[in-house]
Parts: C-alpha cells; sequence; structure tokens
C-alpha cells in the first residue's frame, strides 16, 4: 500500500520536473507545487501511520521544498495572474 501510494503521488512530481527542464516553468512550478502539496497532506498521513520517525523528517524536507517553490515563483516568476 504505501510503496503503491508513493509512486502514485511521485507521477506529478516527475511531470512538474519534466515541464520545468521544457522551460515551461510556470505550469511545472504549479504542478509542483499542489503535487507537493497533496504529498503533505495525504501521503505522509498513510506513512505516518506505519513509520513516524521517518514521516516526519520526510514531511520537513518536503515542506521545505514547498517554501523553495513558493520563493522561486515569487522571485524569479513575478507576481501569479488572477484568472
Amino acid at each position: 500500500l504505501r510503496t503503491g501510494l508513493e509512486a502514485l503521488a511521485s507521477m506529478p512530481l516527475l511531470v512538474a520536473a519534466v515541464l520545468l527542464s521544457l522551460g515551461q516553468e510556470r505550469r511545472g512550478l504549479l504542478l509542483g507545487y499542489f503535487s507537493l502539496l497533496l504529498w503533505l497532506g495525504a501521503v505522509n498521513l498513510v506513512m505516518f501511520y506505519f513509520e513516524q520517525f521517518h514521516a516526519v523528517s520526510e514531511s520537513i524536507l518536503q515542506f521545505a521544498l514547498v517554501l523553495g517553490v513558493l520563493h522561486y515563483r515569487r522571485r524569479y516568476l513575478g507576481p501569479v495572474a488572477k484568472a
């Protein structure tokens, strides 16, 4: 269960990485941001049930990644246009 959930949640992160490498920064950052939020909100809760200490350290790392994505978007892409 845990491995399948991690694999499923990792797919959008891989797509986001490909989009970033192809120069589509806005789409890549948006997908990466929401994928990391999904990972922090859902996957880590299930992982915490199985491995408490590992899940806490991984959550801290992923939260730092979310902050990095937000910082990059604010600094290099400017304000996000509202729809």
